[in-house]
């Protein structure tokens, strides 16, 4: 992993590009040098910030590997589960959703033994999230599901998001307040 806040991997700040927009902003109201390398440098400290809180998150503990049992060739083959990934671990990473951890391994392992041969064939055809709805609705001997904590987390983990563009439209948004606040 590297060090983010390394001046090494910066570009200067006369090399960063922030937009169209923002450069037409910053030429009409005459803003000067200074106050435009300032700003630039803020958003460098923002981006470095995130990346930093990004790899906290992710890199550190190898999180995005354990995201493999999401795959329906992982998730329904007995093979080799020993090597699958710590799913409690994953879930405490998430937080508090109501997935009971214990019952999380079991469900686990008891997985590619309870999914028939002609399902399974017909899971390896969806995608993840169509094969982990299908999964939701197997229900147990006793009418309960089967795999309703394997399922939450799962539908936790899908519902990450995949881009950056909520945060992008975030600060067009506030870039927008405070250019009407400023010209009022």
């Amino acid at each position: 992993m590297f060090n983010i806040r390394n001046p090494h991997y910066l570009f200067d700040t006369k090399k960063i590009y922030v937009g169209e927009e923002c450069v037409a902003c910053l030429k009409s109201n005459n803003v000067s040098d200074g106050n435009i390398s300032m700003f630039k440098n803020n958003c460098i400290q923002f981006y470095q910030t995130s990346a930093e809180e990004i790899q906290k998150r992710f890199f550190e503990n190898n999180i995005f590997k354990d995201f493999c049992f999401l795959s329906p060739e992982v998730a329904l083959e007995p093979k080799g589960r020993d090597t699958i990934p710590n799913l409690q671990r994953l879930s405490q990473h998430f937080g508090d959703y109501g997935i009971e951890n214990s019952e999380l391994e079991l469900e686990w392992r008891n997985l590619p033994f309870m999914v028939t041969s002609s399902l399974k064939e017909k899971y390896y055809t969806l995608t993840i999230d169509e094969h982990w709805f299908e999964n939701s609705k197997i229900k147990n001997f006793e009418d309960k599901y089967a795999f309703l904590n394997l399922s939450k987390l799962a539908k936790i983990i899908a519902s990450l998001p995949h881009s950056n563009a909520a945060a992008e439209r975030i600060f067009s948004i506030v870039t927008d307040v405070k250019s009407k606040s400023e010209s009022e």
